[in-house]
Order: C-alpha cells, then structure tokens, then sequence
C-alpha cells in the first residue's frame, strides 16, 4: 500500500497503520470507497463549507492526474488529511447549529432507526456469535457481557418503537452530524466519512456513551438544543443502544479481528454503564417527563 501511495500521490510513509499516517502536523487517511469522482466532488464540497465556518477542516488530497478518487485495479481509494488538533463539545454545539436542517429538509423517521437497530440486532445473534470460539477459556463471560448488551439492546428498540406509536414518528431537526463520535480529535471530528445527516443526538449520545459529557453538561446541553418530547425519548434510546460493541462484534465477523479483549473489557464496565443510563434516564424523566423505565429504578 506504501507503493500505491508513492505511486498515486508521492508519499511514502515510513509507517501505514489502519491506512493511516502523519506528516509533519498533519494526519493522512487513505480510505477505501465505492465513490466515484463526482461523488468525491460533493464530499469535497461539503468539506470545504465545514472549512468556510471552522477554519480548519478536512482536505482530499488529488493523486498525481489530479483527481480525487484512485484506483489499484480492484478498489477505489481517496486520501484525505486534517491538521492534527482537538475540537471541544461547543465546537460540535456550533457545527450543529451552522448545519441545522441546511443540508436536507426531510425528517428523520424513527421506524428507520428501530429497522436498522433490528437488523443489526438478528445479524450478531444470527451470524457472529454462532463465529465465536466457543473453546476459549474465557468464553462464558465473553457470552456474559454481550447478553448483556443483548438486553440493553432489547430495551432500546422497545422504547423506541413505544416512542414511536405514542409519542410521534418523526424528529424535525437534523444537522451534520457524525456516524461515531467518541472524541474530539481532528482525525474524528472532521473525517468526511465520519459525517453523516441526522439528528443532533445522536452525537450527544455517543459522547456520553464514550464518558466524555458528563451529565452536569448534559444539562447544559439539554438547554441549549430545546428537545421536544420524541427527541428526548430517543435520545434516552440511544445511550442504552449499545452501539460500540455491536459495531465491535460486526468488525469482527466481517475482518475476523480477535475482540476478546474489548468484550472483557465492556464487561468490567457494565455497572458504570447502567450509573451512566441510570444519571440520565432521572434528568431526562424530571425535564421531559420521558415514558419512565422501571427496571432502572430498582
């Protein structure tokens, strides 16, 4: 991959990690893609208005011929780098706000939520824990921690769809939002395949999932967005989504990636992800009055 570098863009980094390298202060990721050149127009498009109100941002880097998409003979790749560097939660507040509702008109229906939590749901019982050894040593409490999920998991697809047939079906704010946040470093914050149109949230949630809002700014926040209703009871969805170790148990599956480690790890933590779900659940049931969770008050 060192040569296809070399030979499309003049790098040749001494060490390619993930499809990763840093020169001088910058961070370079080579990313595998199905895009096309006008594709990667538009992708650089949106790169440059997150340039025109941050500053500083991500840039796709054009191969020798000049264009934004290269080909090795079997996949389509573009090179992007951003400065190396940290945004904060009012840098994200910002993006939100600059964004909402600018780049699409259409409402977020939750029934699509609730089908792709499903699907994903069916896939790791279905097919990736039938992949798993079951000859380990450790394998009892690799199930123990990811039944657990299972049920975090059960109970967010359950409120959710409780959210939709009794509270409403769609969420009328979006913005530029982040697949997966779980920090604030350049490299994250600013990956164009990181960027994604939904529901400002969704982020809150997965920054709150990654311990790095803490509830005291979780009220602030709150303030801040003016959640209605439908956006709060997903947003209580969400944080019991658990999405890490899901997007874990598929890696694995799909690269055969040993993940023993992060399952034992996710089960150490399990009693601080309920304090966490537990914290939130009490703001957001005295703010919003969400539909309460009685096993949670146990």
């Amino acid at each position: 991959m060192r040569s296809f570098l070399f030979e499309k863009y003049g790098y040749y980094p001494d060490l390619l990690e993930d499809f990763s390298f840093s020169y001088k202060e910058y961070d370079f990721v080579l990313t595998p893609t199905s895009f096309n050149e006008e594709e990667a127009k538009e992708l650089e498009y949106v790169c440059n208005l997150i340039k025109n109100y941050f500053n500083e941002g991500a840039v796709i880097v054009k191969n020798r011929s000049g264009e934004l998409v290269s080909f090795d003979g079997e996949q389509n790749y573009i090179l992007w780098c951003v400065k190396k560097g940290n945004q904060d939660v009012n840098k994200l507040m910002y993006m939100h706000k600059v964004f909402h509702n600018a780049l699409s008109k259409d409402k977020i229906k939750i029934i699509d939520l609730i089908e792709l939590w499903e699907e994903k749901f069916d896939f790791i019982e279905t097919k990736v824990i039938p992949s798993l050894r079951s000859d380990d040593h450790d394998f009892n409490l690799i199930l123990e921690g990811i039944y657990f999920a299972f049920g975090l998991a059960e109970n967010a697809i359950q409120y959710l769809t409780d959210t939709n047939i009794d509270i409403g079906k769609e969420i009328i704010h979006n913005s530029l939002v982040h697949k997966r946040l779980n920090c604030y470093e350049n490299k994250v914050f600013f990956d164009p395949f990181n960027l994604i149109i939904d529901s400002p949230i969704r982020d809150i949630a997965e920054l709150y999932k990654a311990n790095k809002i803490s509830i005291e700014e979780i009220l602030r926040i709150l303030d801040y967005y003016d959640l209605d209703l439908v956006e709060a009871s997903v947003l209580m969805a969400r944080v019991m989504y658990p999405t890490k170790l899901f997007d874990c148990l598929e890696k694995h599956y799909i690269d055969r990636k040993n993940i023993k480690k992060e399952i034992l790890d996710y089960r150490i933590t399990i009693d601080m992800e309920l304090i966490r779900i537990k914290n939130l659940h009490r703001v957001l049931l005295k703010r919003y009055n969400i539909r309460p969770l009685m096993w949670l008050e146990k």
